[in-house]
């Protein structure tokens, strides 16, 4: 299992994009802090193509939910072909469902939602042990 508890937020958007680089096969960029447009990660190839990684390890999920919610403002309804969105922690599937609904604009299936839990099934896989 994946210690969490060692790595900030730069750490957990470098290994949010290596799992879409291996999951998709294609090149991302992570952004900076700032102005980004609620856009964390992208692909080289396809701007249309983004995720969003959300390390909040220590924000109850109700406040997760909410601060989430407030990052469809900042997306806004730009031409997504594919959205993914990684949080830092556990959720319940009542907090994922809240999610997804208020995304469904952006989020096209439920399953691109990785919590912490769904980030350490990927990260035992074989595949993925090399991240």
């Amino acid at each position: 299992m994946f210690n969490f508890m060692n790595i900030d937020e730069i750490e957990f958007e470098e290994l949010c994009k290596q799992i879409l680089e291996k999951k998709l096969g294609k090149t991302f960029r992570v952004f900076g802090r700032g102005a980004d447009g609620g856009i964390d990660i992208q692909a080289n190839d396809n701007e249309n193509i983004i995720g969003q990684a959300k390390f909040y390890m220590n924000t109850s999920q109700s406040d997760t939910v909410n601060k989430i919610k407030k990052e469809v403002n900042r997306i806004g309804y730009r031409n997504i072909e594919q959205y993914y969105l990684f949080i830092g922690r556990e959720m319940s599937p009542q907090n994922i469902q809240k999610i997804y609904d208020s995304l469904q604009e952006n989020l096209k299936i439920k399953e691109n939602i990785y919590t912490i839990k769904e980030i350490n099934e990927l990260l035992n896989k074989e595949e993925y042990i090399a991240l």
